[in-house]
């Protein structure tokens, strides 16, 4: 979900330059710059977990709490 949001992220930089009522219209829920770094890192971390969580290869089991809790924690911030 949030790979396809960030697929927008011109989009919204469009509307923003091109329609004056953008902001207005979404008041205090127009996403920042920071916002979106937040999103891309938070996408590449589910990422990473998701790999190790998925391996059939090797012994994953130890590092899921220690991903989730990450994740946890990303989340919070």
């Amino acid at each position: 979900m949030l790979n396809m949001a960030l697929r927008f992220e011109k989009a919204f930089e469009r509307f923003k330059n091109g329609d004056c009522n953008f902001e207005n219209e979404l008041k205090e829920n127009v996403p920042t710059k920071k916002d979106w770094e937040n999103a891309r890192a938070l996408a590449e971390q589910f990422y990473e977990a998701t790999e190790r969580m998925s391996g059939t290869l090797c012994i994953t089991a130890n590092l899921h709490f220690h991903d989730l809790l990450d994740i946890f924690t990303n989340l919070l911030e």
